[in-house]
């Protein structure tokens, strides 16, 4: 994959202090897009359900990389419909 586009994420992050919040939506792309650059073996394909289970008061690079993590998830989920898809219609 050599690009992506994600118009937009909402997140609701009950409990968060805002300058965290702030903090890790500003770290959210890197660490999505390193999440996205690891080998997939290593990741589930199965979208993630439900809140995410965090530490009382995580700081910014926890809730990035928690927040990217179950985003890749369901990138690499719906990618991988795409392909599918794709080729029976092959």
């Amino acid at each position: 994959m050599k690009r992506l586009h994600i118009d937009r994420i909402q997140l609701h992050l009950k409990g968060v202090e805002a300058r965290t919040a702030e903090a890790a939506a500003r770290l959210l792309g890197p660490a999505l897009a390193a999440r996205l650059a690891a080998p997939a073996a290593s990741q589930s394909l199965e979208p993630a359900q439900g809140p995410l289970r965090l530490t009382a008061r995580p700081d910014a690079e926890q809730l990035s990389r928690a927040v990217a993590e179950r985003l890749s998830g369901q990138v690499r989920a719906q990618l991988a419909n795409l392909q599918t898809s794709k080729k029976s219609a092959d």
